[in-house]
């Protein structure tokens, strides 16, 4: 009767009413990240394809570490009690700036790593490691006050707003016939980033004037907020080391295409990140265990559903979608059946691995994210040299099989107690 309860509880909570329209937002954005991925798969040379997914992979996962985790810990916190968001939020923005700013040596070094000195402009370079590892965490920590305020909607086009932007921005690229250079694609992405933190900032205006001493974290606030960013890192880690090792292990024309290609399973994946984004706070507030397993075998079973739906839709459409636009075929032969059987793997780790943070299992959670990166990494080096993007595929397959599987083991065996604060 109590899962009854809590079940017809978040039916009718006003978290969940804003669903409806999270999916549309997720649809649209689902739309518009596939038609920019398209077009700059079409627009750019592969060389420079190659030189664009790497550098993009290698500034998403460094942005995961800017925040310090802080974004995760408003969005727990705030979620109880909302008054904790001014305290946060003053030690949460200067310190993101920060880690942010030092963060952008190890990028400049990693690309370089990645794809050679003599391939990139340093000046896009750093025009992209400022918004992306600096402006772009911050607009993440405004996104979660929102979404722990039950704003779920608010919360969510505040992410997905660059995506908007870009969107138009490569749509008048390519009508104007002046879209293949890579220098301009840096330009849209660093621009899409600043007009969605303006737009952020507008929504906590009062409460900028609210929030006095702004000062870096403190040592006592240090560990959980680390302890999150690490959560965070390995949770993004799996979705992007492979696109930023298959810039070193494949030539730069192959790697651009698989990375375009394997994109777009992500992209699709976004229902899921969705419904999660909906359910999280009223699921951070329930107490009991056997509620919440009982919720995470719905949740469970619906990922692997659409999953492997969209695993069959892909392996039967996107072979003749992507030929007649021209994109390399020989690479859509030997990439799309491992994205077919990769997408319900991936759609599980998704929903599973954010009910690991609900059921404070989060550790856990990193640990097994930490071993699936491990095995990306090491499987990859072994494999691609002597089986091309065939090895690469079948690292990722074996790794995220691994990671849904542990998760959802661990859910189902924890003990049905009520959980500690």
């Amino acid at each position: 009767m109590r899962f009854i309860y809590f079940f017809l509880k978040v039916i009718n909570s006003n978290i969940l009413k804003s669903t409806n329209k999270v999916l549309l937002l997720y649809s649209i954005k689902t739309i518009s990240q596939f038609f920019t991925v398209i077009t700059i798969a079409i627009t750019l040379i592969p060389h420079d394809l190659g030189i664009f997914t790497a550098t993009t992979a290698t500034v998403v996962l460094l942005s995961t570490i800017s925040t310090l985790g802080t974004h995760t810990l408003i969005l727990k916190e705030v979620s109880r009690d909302r008054e904790s968001w001014f305290e946060i939020f003053s030690y949460a923005l200067p310190t993101t700036i920060l880690t942010g700013s030092i963060l952008l040596i190890p990028f400049l070094y990693a690309v370089s790593f990645l794809v050679g000195k003599e391939n990139l402009s340093f000046s896009g370079l750093v025009l992209l490691g400022i918004t992306e590892l600096v402006l772009q965490p911050v607009t993440m920590l405004i996104s979660a006050k929102h979404q722990a305020c039950g704003h779920i909607l608010k919360s969510q086009f505040i992410i997905v707003l660059p995506v908007f932007v870009r969107t138009l921005f490569v749509l008048f690229l390519l009508l104007s016939e002046n879209c293949n250079s890579l220098s301009l694609y840096f330009i849209i992405w660093s621009t899409s980033s600043l007009i969605s933190l303006f737009a952020a900032l507008h929504t906590i205006k009062n409460d900028l004037k609210k929030t006095r001493n702004f000062k870096i974290i403190e040592k006592k606030d240090l560990h959980d907020s680390i302890y999150f960013s690490i959560i965070n890192m390995t949770t993004l880690g799996p979705s992007e080391i492979d696109k930023a090792i298959a810039s070193r292990l494949l030539p730069l024309e192959i790697a651009g295409l698989y990375s375009i290609t394997t994109r777009i399973s992500g992209i699709i994946m976004l229902p899921i990140i969705a419904v999660s984004a909906t359910i999280t706070p009223v699921l951070f507030k329930e107490r009991s265990l056997d509620i919440i397993k009982k919720i995470s075998k719905t949740i469970c079973l619906a990922a692997l559903i659409y999953g492997s739906l969209l695993g069959f839709i892909i392996y039967t459409t996107a072979p003749s979608i992507l030929r007649l636009m021209d994109v390399n075929h020989k690479i859509i032969d030997e990439i799309i059946p491992w994205i077919a059987l990769l997408t319900p793997a991936l759609s599980c780790r998704l929903a599973a691995g954010n009910i690991m943070l609900i059921i404070d299992k989060s550790l856990n959670r990193a640990i097994i994210e930490a071993i699936g990166i491990f095995l990306i990494l090491i499987n990859a080096i072994f494999l691609v040299p002597i089986y091309g993007l065939n090895g690469m595929g079948a690292s990722v397959l074996t790794a995220e099989t691994m990671m849904a599987s542990m998760f959802y083991c661990t859910i189902l065996t924890q003990k049905s107690k009520h959980k500690t604060t």
